[in-house]
């Protein structure tokens, strides 16, 4: 596949089948993104593979949190405003949201709902990648829901 093909037929997939993958299918993806390029070849990631009991026990963890109001904390925060072109565009697209799906997205309680990550919930394993850096030591992280698309 060529690069523009690649770059057009990618697709963001929020949706997920309880579908195991095979420890070769994760083995072969890790190896893939290894290839990804880093600074100065240091390729500061880890890579951690959660899935049964385990994952389990870290949705419902997740899941409590928002039931609780714990606010997101999302790697790259969103701007506090966006340039007037921008604003615009967002607010014809939520209009159209909430004329499609019949609900007031500007509701608190549906806007809390709505972020619940529930791909991480169906599906079968999450793989999360790790990445140091000088402003977060700790590690900033990458998380995807993964499972086979039939």
């Amino acid at each position: 596949m060529d690069a523009i093909t690649c770059i057009t037929n990618r697709r963001s997939i929020r949706a997920f089948q309880n579908k195991p993958i095979s420890e070769d299918m994760l083995r072969e993806i890790i190896a893939t993104a290894s290839w990804s390029p880093s600074y100065k070849n240091t390729q500061p990631w880890q890579v951690m593979v959660v899935s049964g009991e385990k994952k389990e026990g870290l949705s419902q963890m997740m899941v409590e949190l928002l039931d609780n109001g714990t606010p997101p904390c999302p790697d790259l925060p969103a701007p506090e405003s966006w340039p007037e072109a921008e604003q615009a565009r967002i607010d014809y697209l939520m209009a159209k949201r909430s004329e499609l799906t019949g609900m007031d997205l500007t509701d608190p309680a549906i806007i809390t709902r709505a972020r619940r990550p529930t791909s991480v919930f169906t599906a079968h394993l999450m793989l999360s990648i790790c990445i140091r850096t000088a402003r977060c030591p700790l590690g900033r992280s990458l998380t995807w829901a993964c499972s086979l698309k039939a």
